[in-house]
C-alpha cells in the first residue's frame, strides 16, 4: 500500500506538471516583462564586505526572521575568504537586513519569483551588471543547512576542484544522458566560465517561472547539461557509485540501522529487506545486502542517506531542511545515533526543534 504522505507527494507532482504547459510556452514573454519591472521589484543594498575573488550568492526565505544559523553560514564564507551575496526572496525587517549587511557585498530584496534559479539569477545579474566576474562563485540556496560541522571542509574542496562547473551529487539517467545533472541547491562555477560570453547568455535566457516542477525539469535538470554541451567541464562532490561505496564501507551494526531506516524512507524495499532485518545472524546475510547494493536497489538520492552514510563515511556538510516526514525520520536519526552532538551549537539547536516549530 502507498503511503498517504508519498501518494500526496505524486498528486502535487501531476498537479505541478499539468500546470507547467503556459510557462513553457508564454516564459520567454513573461521573463522580458519580469526584467521590465526589475528597477522596481527589486531592492539592492550595499554591506560592509569588500569584493573578492571569491563571491557566493545566498538565497534565503525566512518569513519568521532571518535565522542564527543563516548568519553562522555568513560568517563561515567570510571566513573562508568569500564575499556574500545575500538575495532575500521577500522584504527584511529592519534588524535583520543589518546583520546581513554587516557580513554581506549587498544584500537584494527581491519578490518570491522564480524559486531558487529566479533568486540565483538576480544575485547573478547583480554581479555582472556592477562588471563583477569571480574567479570562483558558489549558488546555494535556503532548502539545506551548511555548514552543520565545526571542521567543514566543503570550501576548500569546492576550491581545489579543477572543474568549470562543481556541485555536491551528480543525478544519473543512464540512457537519458541530457538529464544527467548537479543537484541545485549548491553549485561551485570557476573563473573560465564566470568569464565567458556563454554564462551571461544562460541567465539572461532563464525561464522564470513559479512552478516548481518547471523549474527542476527546465531549469535544474538542463543546467549541467548546457554548460557541459558548450565545453565546460563538470565535477561533483558525490554520485551514486560513491554512495554505494560509502554503504559497503559500513561495519555489519551501522549496515542494520541503516536497511532499518531504509524501509522507513523507502517502501518499496520492505519485501527485500524484511528478512534481512529479521534475521541478521544469518550467514550470508552480509553477501545479500551487498548484492542489493551493487544491484542499485537502494535509493541514491544523497540529501535522503542514513547518518551513517551520509556524515559518517561520505562526511557531508549540508542536510535538507524539509519537513517531509522522511526527513524528520532522518532528524531523529541523527539524533538516536549521536551524531547532533559535533554539531556547532547553532545548528544542533536549530535542527532540534525544527520539527517542532
Amino acid at each position: 500500500m502507498i503511503p498517504t504522505w508519498k501518494a500526496k507527494r505524486e498528486l502535487r507532482r501531476l498537479k505541478m506538471q499539468l500546470l507547467q504547459w503556459h510557462w513553457i510556452l508564454f516564459g520567454g514573454l513573461l521573463r522580458r516583462l519580469y526584467d521590465r519591472r526589475r528597477a522596481r521589484l527589486v531592492k539592492v543594498h550595499d554591506g560592509a564586505q569588500p569584493v573578492r575573488d571569491r563571491i557566493a550568492v545566498t538565497l534565503c526565505f525566512q518569513p519568521r526572521g532571518i535565522l542564527p544559523t543563516f548568519l553562522a553560514e555568513l560568517d563561515h564564507f567570510v571566513a573562508s575568504g568569500f564575499s556574500p551575496v545575500v538575495v532575500s526572496n521577500l522584504p527584511l525587517a529592519p534588524q535583520d537586513r543589518d546583520a546581513l549587511l554587516a557580513r554581506s557585498l549587498m544584500v537584494i530584496e527581491r519578490p518570491n519569483y522564480g524559486y531558487d534559479f529566479g533568486g540565483y539569477r538576480e544575485g547573478i545579474l547583480c554581479l555582472l551588471e556592477r562588471g563583477l566576474r569571480p574567479e570562483s562563485l558558489i549558488l546555494k540556496n535556503d532548502s539545506v543547512w551548511f555548514p552543520i560541522w565545526p571542521d567543514s571542509d566543503l570550501l576548500a574542496r569546492c576550491m581545489a576542484d579543477e572543474h568549470d562547473l562543481f556541485g555536491i551529487f551528480l543525478n544519473a539517467h543512464g540512457r537519458k544522458h541530457r538529464q544527467t545533472h548537479l543537484q541545485s541547491y549548491f553549485y561551485r562555477f570557476g573563473g573560465r566560465l564566470v568569464a565567458s560570453p556563454e554564462f551571461e547568455r544562460y541567465w539572461r535566457g532563464l525561464l522564470m517561472t513559479n512552478n516548481k516542477h518547471a523549474v527542476v525539469r527546465q531549469c535544474e535538470t538542463r543546467l549541467t547539461g548546457w554548460f557541459r554541451d558548450r565545453g565546460f567541464s563538470v565535477g561533483q562532490a558525490f554520485d551514486a557509485q560513491a554512495m554505494r561505496a560509502a554503504m559497503r564501507s559500513l561495519g555489519d551494526a551501522e549496515l542494520l540501522d541503516v536497511i532499518r531506516y531504509q524501509v522507513r524512507v523507502e517502501t518499496r524495499l520492505e519485501k527485500d529487506l524484511r528478512p534481512l532485518i529479521d534475521d541478521p545472524g544469518a550467514p550470508d546475510w552480509r553477501s545479500r545486502i551487498e548484492a542489493l547494493i551493487d544491484a542499485g536497489r537502494f535509493r541514491n538520492y544523497h540529501m535522503i542517506a542514513h547518518p551513517h552514510i551520509l556524515f559518517g563515511a561520505l562526511r557531508s556538510s549540508l542536510l535538507k531542511k524539509d519537513r517531509q516526514l522522511i526527513y524528520q525520520i532522518q532528524r531523529q536519526e541523527i539524533r538516536d545515533r549521536g551524531y547532533d552532538a559535533r554539531m556547532l551549537a547553532v545548528f544542533r539547536d536549530e535542527i532540534g526543534g525544527w520539527d517542532g516549530g
